[in-house]
């Protein structure tokens, strides 16, 4: 795994750490706060939107033997 790919997959979990961390350290600062829970946004987003788009490469599309096994023809014509 190269640097860039390293970088690419901690991001989000930085993004989290870094919003954890700017919302505990100053109770008292609002911006701050949002800062941090902004951050904390971001960052299940972009987890979130990724694990969809990983989910959505490991569907299968059906194949013809599929098909043919679940009562129509690979033609498309019903039994």
């Amino acid at each position: 795994m190269d640097i860039e790919s390293l970088w690419y997959e901690a991001f989000p979990y930085l993004y989290g750490v870094g919003g954890v961390v700017a919302c505990c350290i100053s109770p008292g600062s609002t911006l701050l706060q949002i800062s941090g829970a902004l951050l904390i946004v971001a960052a299940i987003t972009v987890i979130r939107m990724r694990w969809v788009y990983r989910r959505a490469l490991f569907v299968q599309m059906p194949t013809a033997v599929k098909v043919a096994t679940d009562g129509i023809h690979a033609t498309g014509e019903p039994d």
